[in-house]
């Protein structure tokens, strides 16, 4: 009995798992099949190959099926003497063969398979039928038999069907029948659009496909056969154009243009699938139509867009139909430059297959037919040239020297023809300079290393050897003891020893400083490369501004006290447009001095920087103003007025930075001097001004509301340049910031946030009636640490946004705009409609919340949990956790069937909520982000994303807390209910292992920004004592502070001069072993382990170390781990 049960239970479960694999199968999101194709039976494995695109491995997967599907029916009909190849096969595995092939892109093998097929098809497989018709119009067979072009009894027609069918009618002129198929296939195709869900993209693109490629067909019949109209009666003079007159050819150019835009849009989003079918319909329409250049040129197109989208075998197969059908010996004298881009697409589709020698071989070989003579371009040579360059760069076949020579040949190629400017131009400047730069780089590494140091070492022993033997041979002349002859030789035989030591020794050391002259020699032409086509690459467009000018900026930090170094940046700071260098803006004004004597100063470093400052405020104000005015303010305290060094304000020791003090108030009246700046320089200071004196009112005793004072209101009555400090302002290139909605008034009360600083919650009203609210804070924070981690998840999120994978999937980092404007003021954007996860799990009384009204017979409540790990001692901790988490059961998935009914939005909410906590833990990973209790992270009731805030404790600064933190991210149980039945499998592990991955690819701009980060002379990021004892405060004390405010420590922030034993030398080994830690983690190196690890094996370990019990149930009680 017991085991009819059990196969009925896994016969349910298997029932269960086959229909959530058809379910993500079929919908459009690309990571929860992943957690539901668990089984190792054939039909879960060929889901996953198809879903990845594998249909090499499928095609293999399909044929097994086949051959086995064959074999049985073959031996059920042996009694009646059927042969086994006269049986049909199973129609699933037909159809998932031929799919494979056509992915694949194998035609001809389609076109074999079938003429083995019998001719006729049953009427029940249409699909079968279907995909017959597209192999015959796809290989160009539309004038076969009728047998192929006719419809089944019974059955409607299908798209393919019509294709076939109009490309027939198109070619003979057949009105009726092209109109007849047109009007039936598209009546067949809105019935099944009108039938679909639209809950979900994947499942009506089909039927937009469908419905524009017959678009397609009727505009190119309108075009062949303009007097035989589809939709009128037919006109007296019949005849077509197709592009043999100057109207003709005009309106080819129109239809192609549609075409294209119509193909681009279907394939947004790096969707080839959808683009291809397009595309191989319109080289259909022109081998109808006799268009030969056309059709090649769009089998061009094919090659390009297949490569690109990573479809190899179809970029083949377009290659090869392009060589083969389209031969360049046949083509007419004017496609030689269609022939030339054809073989360039050659090369780069061997490159893409790992054939290097090959692909070099072909663009070397094109490279005189691409040199222009007196009146041609010289735009596809430099192209060409460079991209070779670059291709010989990577595979080392030739010399860096030879290298850089054929690039820099190719840039003053695009510079003296005047073309330095657009998208090639912008490629030609960026390899050249980033080539440069990394052979600059490897002379650093060089230099740097522990055999160079020997090397120098040794040539400086041996310039000490000979120093002491020319001081014999100096004294032996002195006291007359070396003989000379008449021809001045010496003669002596102990002066002769000498002299021929000091010259054996001499022959190396000068042979090593002659090599050593050489390498320096280099290194300052590689550096002047890099920086000279750094420039020209900005100026000549913007596919690589994020890259070139954070690695800029750090090569200026670096070398600030090169003179040439300063002289190359000024002119590139005055000529690039200044939108590109705002970034950095924080960094830049940080490093500020007013001091007149020392090398910045003299190497011209302080006067470049100022003058980039300036350019900064007077073109762009709303994004560096208040940066410049932070400064200014560097001596004001936490009541909001000037304090001198020494002071101690609220418990805390003022250090007063008085050099970039004076520097910022410099240079903001030299911006206010300008007349074109001078009133919202003006307007901006007193904005700033009300801001902190309002930050240090004084909050009531009982935290109760109160009314905006009016002395604050009438100040800022008449401030019309200033737009609401925490609304986004979008960077316009063109620096004009006219008709901004600009500040009107403050709310009528004030109310207070819990914590221990009590911030202040304000609402702020635009000129278009707006509402913006705000935290304002005063206290011991730095609210600057914020401000730059949010600087450091924008850049995340640029970095996410040019990958295809984590677009696609709409990864991101939810970010905040934070404002300072003193060292202890600054004002936050409160994130609206949000929930600290804390609050929505147990209340803000702790009593309360989802777990009070989920709560299941036998659980204990939070407060329970909270004493039992409390008091457990620390043998008993694991055991402790453990019986508290089996009796507090996660109920976080109510959040998302509480606040999203529908099942769509349900379904989307809960896939946002799990996206975003996979690239937000990858991100706190990477950059060490630490203390991230449930009062640290909120949930969007829009979105179902999480917001992480109070962002103080980074760099891995969280393992040096008075209890270290042992996990990398949280990911407790209740984090883990919200993304559903499959936990942290699928979607979370798909999108963890996708963000990491681009992370890890783009490593070098990740540490060039986190290098100035770092290294940033105002930002304090090193854990204090004091600050780890004012995190982990006692325990009656946690869970006070807002969902909006940080529990920030005294003393982070802190100057480190404020600090006991602390010093530059102190601080610059804590930023050099961050640096290094994070270079590990982005190598995949993780616990002291010399072996790198893959993307995915690094993502395994951080969600086993993320959810592993011995380490939560060791993290500090306050952080409830339990939660």
């Amino acid at each position: 009995m017991f085991c009819f049960v059990l196969y009925g239970l896994q016969g349910r479960q298997a029932e269960a798992d086959q229909l959530l694999l058809d379910i993500y199968s079929s919908i459009n999101e690309p990571d929860g099949i992943y957690a539901v194709a668990r089984g190792h039976n054939m039909m879960s494995q060929l889901k996953l190959y198809e879903h990845e695109g594998s249909w090499d491995r499928a095609l293999a997967g399909y044929d097994m099926m086949c051959h086995r599907s064959a074999s049985e029916q073959g031996q059920m009909t042996s009694a009646s003497n059927t042969a086994a190849h006269d049986t049909p096969v199973s129609v699933y595995s037909q159809q998932g063969l031929l799919t494979a092939l056509q992915q694949l892109g194998c035609r001809h093998l389609i076109e074999a398979y079938w003429q083995g097929q019998p001719g006729s098809v049953s009427q029940g497989d249409s699909r079968s039928a279907e995909m017959r018709y597209e192999s015959a119009w796809r290989m160009g067979q539309w004038q076969r038999g009728t047998d192929q072009s006719s419809t089944l009894p019974g059955c409607p027609v299908g798209t393919n069907e019509a294709v076939l069918g109009c490309l027939r009618a198109l070619s003979s002129g057949d009105r009726e029948r092209c109109r007849s198929l047109l009007f039936e296939a598209r009546q067949n195709a809105v019935k099944s659009l009108a039938t679909l869900s639209t809950e979900s993209v994947s499942s009506v693109n089909p039927a937009i496909l469908q419905l524009q490629q017959l678009q397609c067909l009727q505009e190119a019949w309108n075009f062949k056969w303009p007097t035989l109209s589809l939709s009128l009666p037919p006109s007296p003079g019949q005849g077509s154009i197709a592009g043999q007159t100057q109207e003709g050819r005009l309106q080819l150019a129109s239809l192609q243009t549609t075409w294209r835009a119509r193909e681009a849009a279907m394939g947004a989003g790096n969707k080839f699938e959808l683009r291809e079918p397009l595309l191989a319909l319109r080289r259909a329409v022109f081998e109808v139509l006799g268009l030969a250049e056309q059709a090649a040129q769009t089998l061009h197109e094919s090659a390009v867009a297949a490569r690109q989208a990573g479809h190899l075998t179809h970029a083949m197969a377009a290659a090869h139909q392009l060589t083969t059908t389209h031969h360049p010996s046949s083509a007419p004298p004017d496609a030689a430059e269609s022939s030339f881009a054809w073989r360039v697409e050659e090369a780069k589709l061997l490159w893409a297959q790992g054939q290097e020698r090959v692909a070099v071989s072909i663009s070397q070989s094109l490279l005189p037919a691409a040199r222009p003579n007196k009146q041609g371009s010289l735009l596809p040579y430099a192209r060409l040239l460079s991209l070779t360059a670059k291709w010989l760069a990577q595979t080392r076949f030739e010399s860096s020297s030879a290298i850089l020579g054929s690039m820099g040949e190719a840039a003053d190629a695009l510079v003296t023809s005047g073309m330095q400017t657009g998208r090639v131009a912008c490629r030609v400047m960026y390899r050249l300079a980033h080539h440069a730069d990394t052979l600059y780089a490897a002379i650093q590494a060089q230099k740097q290393s522990p055999d160079w140091n020997t090397a120098q070492a040794v040539i400086k022993q041996k310039r000490q050897q000979v120093s002491l033997l020319q001081q014999q041979l100096q004294l032996r002349t002195q006291r007359g003891e070396v003989k000379k002859n008449a021809a001045g030789e010496v003669t002596d035989r102990e002066s002769r020893v000498l002299l021929y030591q000091i010259s054996t020794m001499m022959r190396p050391i000068q042979f090593d400083e002659e090599e050593t002259t050489t390498l320096q020699d280099s290194e300052a032409r590689y550096l002047l490369l890099a920086l000279t086509n750094y420039h020209r690459c900005l100026l000549a467009g913007g596919r690589y501004d994020l890259q070139v000018v954070f690695r800029l900026f750090q090569l200026w930090f670096t070398l600030g006290t090169h003179k040439s170094v300063n002289a190359q940046l000024a002119t590139s700071f005055r000529e690039v447009p200044s939108y590109k260098l705002l970034s950095l803006v924080y960094q830049i004004a940080s490093r500020m001095s007013a001091a007149k004597s020392g090398p910045y100063y003299e190497s011209g470093f302080q006067a470049t920087l100022q003058s980039l400052l300036e350019r900064l405020a007077v073109e762009h104000p709303h994004h560096s103003l208040y940066q410049l005015f932070a400064l200014k303010n560097g001596n004001r305290g936490k009541d909001g007025k000037a304090a001198q060094a020494g002071d101690v304000v609220g418990g805390m020791a003022v250090t007063v930075d008085h050099d970039k003090v004076a520097a910022a108030h410099d240079l903001i009246a030299v911006v206010a001097a300008n007349p074109a700046r001078k009133a919202i320089v003006e307007q901006v200071n007193q904005m700033i001004e009300a801001y902190i004196h309002l930050a240090a009112l004084p909050a009531s005793s009982d935290g109760a509301a109160m009314m905006f004072p009016s002395s604050l209101r009438r100040r800022t009555r008449d401030l019309s340049l200033v737009p609401v400090v925490s609304a986004p302002v979008d960077v316009d290139p063109s620096c004009r910031y006219d008709n901004l909605p600009h500040f009107s008034h403050f709310g009528d009360s004030i109310s207070f946030v819990g914590g221990i600083n009590k911030p202040k919650l304000i609402q702020c009203f635009d000129s278009v009636g707006h509402c913006h609210r705000q935290l304002v804070k005063s206290g011991n924070d730095d609210m600057r640490q914020d401000a730059v981690m949010q600087q450091f998840f924008a850049l995340i999120n640029n970095v996410l946004q040019e990958s295809p994978d984590t677009q696609k999937r709409k990864l991101k980092i939810v970010t905040y705009k934070v404002v300072p404007f003193s060292p202890a003021s600054g004002l936050l954007e409160w994130v609206e409609d949000t929930v600290p996860v804390h609050d929505y799990l147990t209340g803000k009384d702790k009593h309360s919340g989802a777990h009070k009204r989920y709560k299941k017979r036998g659980d204990m409540a939070f407060a329970q949990c909270f004493q039992a790990m409390h008091k457990a001692k620390r043998n008993q901790l694991r055991h402790t956790f453990d019986h508290v988490t089996a009796h507090f059961s996660p109920v976080l998935h109510h959040f998302f069937l509480e606040t999203f009914r529908h099942p769509a939005h349900w379904f989307e909410r809960r896939l946002q909520y799990t996206r975003s906590v996979a690239v937000n833990s990858m991100a706190g990973y990477i950059i060490g982000l630490g203390d991230r209790h449930s009062h640290n992270i909120l949930l969007d009731r829009k979105t179902a994303e999480v917001v992480h805030i109070d962002l103080g404790v980074a760099f891995e600064q969280g393992r040096f807390l008075n209890t270290p933190e042992l996990v990398p991210f949280r990911l407790t149980s209740n984090i883990v209910d919200g993304m559903g039945a499959t936990g942290v499998e699928g979607v979370m592990r798909s999108c963890c292992e996708k963000t990491l991955g681009v992370l890890r690819e783009n490593k070098e701009s990740l540490i060039t920004v986190i290098e100035v980060f770092i290294h940033d002379p105002l930002y304090k990021w090193a854990m204090t004592p004091l600050g780890a004892q004012q995190r982990q405060k006692d325990d009656s004390m946690v869970g006070d502070s807002s969902p909006a405010e940080p529990q920030s420590a005294v003393a982070v922030g802190m100057p480190s001069e404020a600090v006991p034993g602390t010093d530059t030398t102190l601080a610059n080994a804590d930023a050099e072993r961050a640096l290094l830690r994070l270079k590990q983690k982005l190598a995949g190196m993780e616990g002291g382990q010399g072996e790198a690890r893959g993307v995915k094996g690094q993502v395994q370990q951080l969600l086993q170390d993320a959810q592993n019990p011995d380490k939560l149930c060791k993290m500090y009680v306050g952080w409830s781990a339990w939660l």
